[in-house]
């Protein structure tokens, strides 16, 4: 699925700094930070954990 966000402009720029060092894209640590955020969410308790299935690779 795609969608679309808009950054802060410093937010972007440590972004495009971090993939452009590590050769990964930006869309993976976009992916990679939201879930981390909704595992984080989950595991708070503030969604229940059936309506955030988690998905490791």
């Amino acid at each position: 699925m795609a969608t679309s966000i808009r950054l802060d402009p410093l937010i972007e720029q440590r972004l495009d700094y971090l993939a452009a060092q590590t050769g990964r894209t930006k869309a993976y640590y976009l992916r990679e930070i939201i879930k981390q955020g909704l595992e984080d969410a989950a595991n708070a308790g503030a969604v229940c954990r059936p309506c955030v299935p988690s998905h490791r690779d």
